[in-house]
């Protein structure tokens, strides 16, 4: 992703978490998903705001649900630095509250 224009990048990351909704049911799959798209983002993130809430959103709901302690450590890992190096500050201090509330 990293040598396309910005747009083709964010409907590519909206395509990408509603592709992960629909077809990957599996918890496990869905954590190393975000993870490996995460990874994918901070090299190349979406300029506009919209694809990158959506992609902490879908994370976020996603580790709200899991039960795997290595997967949701692994996955958390990339949310926050996708978040800092995406949000404000603010924004960034509320996410790790809230993963932290969850572990």
């Amino acid at each position: 992703m990293r040598h396309f224009p910005s747009e083709i990048i964010a409907s590519a990351t909206t395509t990408m978490i509603l592709c992960i909704k629909d077809h990957y049911p599996k918890e496990k799959d869905r954590m190393i998903l975000i993870k490996e798209l995460g990874l994918t983002l901070l090299k190349s993130p979406p300029k506009k705001n919209q694809p990158k809430l959506d992609y902490l959103n879908f994370g976020w709901e996603c580790l709200k649900n899991s039960v795997d302690a290595h997967g949701f450590l692994e996955c958390a890992i990339v949310l926050v630095d996708f978040s800092i190096k995406n949000l404000n500050a603010n924004s960034v201090n509320v996410f790790i509250k809230e993963i932290f509330k969850k572990l």
